[in-house]
C-alpha cells in the first residue's frame, strides 16, 4: 500500500476520491494518518465528513481530542450527525453526554434516535431520567424506538411490548428498523420465546419484501 499517493488522495478535489481514501485509511488501519482525517472533519462535502468520523470511530485512541466529534452532532447534514453519535457511543466515555443530551432535542427524528442509543450504549444510569423525560414527550415513531433500545440497555427494562405496539407503524422503514434493533437488546428468559412468536407473526403479515428479508434474519438469530 503507497502511503504517498493515498495522502495525495486525501486531498483531491474530488470528494469521491477523498471519501475511497479515507476507506482505505480505515482498512488498512494506518492510524497515524489520523491527523489527516481529523482535518476533514471540516470538509466541505458531508459524506466525507461522515467517512472521517467513522474513521476516527475505529481508529482512535483513548487520547483522541473527542470534542471534535461532539461538535459534529451539530453538523448541518443529517447523516454527519447519525455518525457522531455513533462514533461517541463507541468511545463510550460519559465525558460526551453532554453533549449528547443537547442532541436529544435535533430537529430530526433520525438523529434524536441514534443520540438516544449512544447514550443507552454508554451505560451511565444518570441518563435514564434524561431519556425517560425526552421520550414522555417524543411524537415520532422512528425516534421512540432509539429511547426504548436505549433505556433497555441502562436499566435492562423489558420494552419487548413497546417494539411489538412501535411495530403497528405504517412505515416500513420504521418496522424495519424495529427489526434490526432487536439484535441490540439483551433479552432474558421466556422473552426470547415471545419475540420468536412476535416475529413469526410478523412475518405471515408483512408486505414489504425488505422487512420479510430482516424478519428471517432475526428469526435464526433468535431461534431458541
Amino acid at each position: 500500500m503507497h502511503v504517498i499517493r493515498i495522502e495525495k488522495a486525501l486531498n483531491d478535489r474530488s470528494p469521491t476520491v477523498r471519501g475511497l481514501a479515507i476507506e482505505l485509511v480505515t482498512d488498512y488501519e494506518l492510524d497515524d494518518m489520523l491527523p489527516e482525517i481529523t482535518r476533514m472533519l471540516n470538509d466541505r462535502d458531508s459524506e466525507v465528513r461522515a467517512l472521517a468520523i467513522e474513521s476516527i470511530a475505529k481508529l482512535a485512541k483513548r487520547d483522541f481530542p473527542i470534542k471534535t466529534i461532539i461538535k459534529r452532532l451539530f453538523d448541518d447534514d443529517e447523516l454527519v450527525r447519525v455518525a457522531a453519535a455513533e462514533a461517541l457511543a463507541e468511545f463510550g466515555d460519559a465525558a460526551v453526554l453532554s453533549g449528547l443530551y443537547k442532541a436529544l432535542k435535533d430537529k430530526s427524528p433520525l438523529v434524536r434516535s441514534f443520540v438516544a442509543e449512544a447514550i443507552g450504549s454508554i451505560g451511565d444510569k444518570r441518563s435514564i431520567a434524561n431519556l425517560e423525560k425526552c421520550l414522555r414527550r417524543e411524537t415520532d415513531e422512528r425516534a421512540k424506538l432509539g429511547f426504548y433500545v436505549g433505556l433497555s440497555n441502562l436499566d435492562s427494562r423489558n420494552v419487548l411490548q413497546n417494539l411489538i405496539d412501535l411495530y403497528q407503524s405504517e412505515d416500513y422503514r420504521v418496522r424495519s428498523a424495529i427489526i434490526n434493533s432487536l439484535d441490540q437488546i439483551k433479552f432474558k428468559g421466556k422473552t426470547v420465546e415471545k419475540i420468536n412468536l412476535f416475529l413469526k407473526d410478523a412475518l405471515v403479515n408483512e408486505k414489504t419484501i425488505a422487512v420479510k428479508s430482516s424478519i428471517e434474519n432475526a428469526l435464526k438469530l433468535f431461534r431458541n
